[in-house]
């Protein structure tokens, strides 16, 4: 019984026995009321106190705030960017960290965990790649190998088994670290006016690190997909290991098809489609024999954040640095398989930042460069296929 009922009971036993003594039941029954109550106000009790042993005292006059995170480094690298002069707290951790000939500082892990992200967002080969980060830019060789011709077999007892094309047989890749610049090959620096360096409600910071992403995205994109591996880095489609041919003026179901079948069904689980956005314009007016698109979007294929949707049950990567395809030419307009499997991109970590608050002076101008390490090469050619035009 809740201590409502009894409460309730004993009313009702008190108004029957107004008048009168309590019979032997109905004493009998007071009794057991009682000690019913007696174990609800005890159990009531334990409930409190263990409360109370569990629950954190709040001492009076005493307040316990949200540790206060340092941000000394980025207030004065944010005021270096703001004025292009060092101040102590910059200088003191140069002297931990190592200077560099060229000037400039670090930049702090704030910022570029800000620029490292914004970098992702910009999709294509670099966001799908295997990424090996390394302190160090030494030359990096990594074993291997493509095993799938190889298969175990049965033996009989005490048989030696047939020997011949089941060594393992491992080859190797190097890849070093070039140093990339924000200023082009062209020279032109990032810049931003000092009316707009006066705004102190301005995230200066934030700003250049949004600047700084685009310009390195875009320049090592190129690479990634292009780059011929002499005094640049080896790009995804420099491998000719595995080619799909496409022979038709425009882009064809069946060959598509084809390209899948291309690759290794050991690969196909983690394969993907990477070309650019015109190529994905022509493949969404393909229909198979029924009249459904062969492309599907995003959203009805259960994707989040991925704009190039589905094609023939594999996602879609957006990258412009991919050629179009073209009636006629020998572009490699596209590549399919496991990107992740197939091409390495190794970074460098850290990055320098230089502020010129010299050269832009006539222009009421700052200016700054930024300097990283990283290369780009095929690990495992077996794994996708190039998609190229036949001329």
């Amino acid at each position: 019984m809740t201590k409502e009922q009894i409460l309730a009971r004993l009313a009702e036993l008190n108004t029957a026995t107004e008048a009168r003594s309590l019979t032997d039941e109905e004493n009998a029954e007071w009794k057991a009321l009682q000690a019913d109550m007696g174990r609800i106000n005890d159990t009531e009790q334990f409930r409190a106190s263990y409360k109370a042993y569990v629950t954190p005292a709040n001492h009076v006059g005493v307040h316990v705030g949200t540790p206060k995170v340092d941000d000394t480094e980025m207030r004065a690298f944010s005021d270096y960017l703001r004025t292009g002069k060092g101040n102590a707290d910059l200088e003191s951790r140069a002297q931990t960290v190592g200077s560099n000939a060229g000037g400039g500082y670090l930049v702090p892990q704030t910022m570029l965990d800000r620029i490292e992200t914004r970098m992702k967002a910009f999709g294509g080969i670099a966001s799908e790649a295997q990424v090996e980060a390394t302190d160090s830019g030494e030359t990096l060789t990594f074993p291997t190998n493509d095993d799938t011709a190889n298969k175990a077999v049965i033996v009989g007892e005490n048989a030696t088994p047939t020997s011949g094309g089941a060594d393992l047989t491992l080859g190797q890749v190097s890849v070093g670290a070039y140093t990339w610049t924000t200023s082009g090959a062209n020279q032109n620096p990032i810049s931003i006016t000092w009316q707009l360096l006066q705004d102190s409600n301005r995230d200066i910071a934030a700003l250049v690190a949004d600047r700084i992403a685009e310009r390195f995205q875009r320049g090592q994109a190129d690479f990634w997909v292009n780059g011929t591996g002499s005094s640049q880095p080896f790009g995804i489609t420099t491998n000719t290991t595995t080619t799909s041919m496409f022979t038709a003026a425009t882009i064809d179901k069946d060959e598509l098809i084809a390209a899948v079948h291309d690759v290794d069904p050991a690969y196909r689980n983690d394969a993907i489609w990477v070309f650019n956005d015109a190529t994905l314009e022509a493949i969404r007016k393909l229909e198979d024999s029924t009249g459904r698109p062969l492309w599907t979007p995003q959203a009805s294929a259960g994707l989040e954040g991925s704009i190039g949707g589905t094609l023939l049950g594999h996602r879609v990567v957006i990258d412009q640095s991919f050629a179009n395809y073209t009636d006629g030419g020998t572009n490699k307009w596209g590549v399919f398989g496991a990107v992740k499997t197939g091409y390495l991109i190794r970074r460098v970590n850290g990055m320098r930042l230089i502020v010129d608050d010299y050269s832009g002076k006539s222009a009421a101008r700052i200016e700054y460069a930024a300097h990283v390490r990283a290369d780009g090469t095929v690990q495992n050619p077996h794994a996708y296929t190039v998609l190229k035009n036949a001329a």
